[in-house]
Order: structure tokens, then sequence, then C-alpha cells
């Protein structure tokens, strides 16, 4: 079984882009601009970016399921 050799840097990739999603999302409240369209895009793409972010932690070197609420959740058929 080859590991994958980009393995640190696709969670490390998605954590920091989570993170840069809430400076848009507060820089959004901060300045007080109504556009709702916005944030909700803000809202889904930091809870996307976070799940594929523990996905690929939690099954980082096999499919075994481990976590069944987290499975049951979504975050299996975000990643094939």
């Amino acid at each position: 079984m080859a590991a994958d050799p980009t393995y640190p840097l696709f969670p490390i990739a998605c954590f920091l882009s989570a993170a840069m999603l809430i400076l848009v999302l507060l820089m959004n409240v901060i300045r007080q601009n109504g556009n709702l369209g916005v944030t909700f895009l803000c809202f889904w793409l930091i809870f996307n970016t976070l799940t594929y972010g523990a996905t690929s932690i939690i099954w980082s070197d096999n499919a075994a399921l481990k976590f069944y609420v987290y499975c049951d959740i979504g975050a299996c058929n975000s990643q094939s």
C-alpha cells in the first residue's frame, strides 16, 4: 500500500483556507456589509474545508471506518 506523498500538505491547506475564510467572514461582519450570499457561502466553505481536513487526517492511511457517527454526518461521501 503506497502512502500519499502529499499527506501533510492537504490538511494544512484545508485548515489554512478555513482560517482565511473566517477572516473574510469577520471582515464582512466588521464592515457591516449586508451581503447574505457571501455570508452563507463563507459558512458553507468553512464547513466543507474543515470536513475535508478532518477526513484526510482521520482516514490518512486506510479506509477502515473508525468513527461511524462522523461518517453518518457526511464526511464519507466527501472524498472518494
